[in-house]
């Protein structure tokens, strides 16, 4: 994770044709990045049982 606190946008992003957020520097771009993937993992993580959300939390400990 790149910053704890939660990133406010003053507008929604702009995109390009291919849906490339475009007008962000990369270190922006990173930390959208970041959240969109975080915010994936826990909709797909709220699915899974208490033991199965500890095993994919172990799993991603030793990948890193």
């Amino acid at each position: 994770m790149l910053f704890n606190e939660p990133k406010l946008l003053k507008s929604p992003p702009r995109r390009d044709r291919a849906g490339d957020v475009v007008g962000f520097s990369a270190l922006q771009r990173a930390e959208i990045a970041e959240i969109a993937v975080q915010q994936a993992v826990q909709f797909a993580t709220a699915r899974f049982s208490a033991l199965q959300r500890a095993e994919i939390a172990e799993m991603r400990r030793r990948i890193r």
